[in-house]
């Protein structure tokens, strides 16, 4: 969904509530979440949170510095690259077809 042209969600409760609803479904849905860094994000860091209760990996994708230890610690992983990104998906996907 992108509702990057909304400038201030403040008059837009309802819409809101549906994007929230929609991004959690997905997180729910998901075998295993990778959150892109580029800069801080709240629904990143709380659809990161989300996955990590609900016991899934959650893959921390950030070419560049992160300032802050929150991602961090909401990660099952950090990588730096894409190569590295695919080698853990493959990993991933290998643990779970052996279980």
């Amino acid at each position: 969904m992108d509702y990057a042209f909304i400038k201030d969600f403040r008059s837009r409760r309802e819409l809101a509530r549906k994007i929230v609803e929609y991004d959690l479904e997905l997180v729910k849905k998901a075998d295993v979440i990778i959150a892109i860094y580029d800069g801080p994000s709240h629904g990143t860091g709380i659809e990161m949170y989300v996955a990590k209760n609900l016991g899934k990996p959650v893959i921390l994708y950030a070419p560049h510095e992160v300032p802050t230890p929150w991602p961090i610690h909401f990660s099952s992983y950090v990588i730096s690259n894409k190569k590295e990104l695919i080698v853990l998906l493959k990993g991933l996907q290998s643990e779970k077809l052996h279980n």
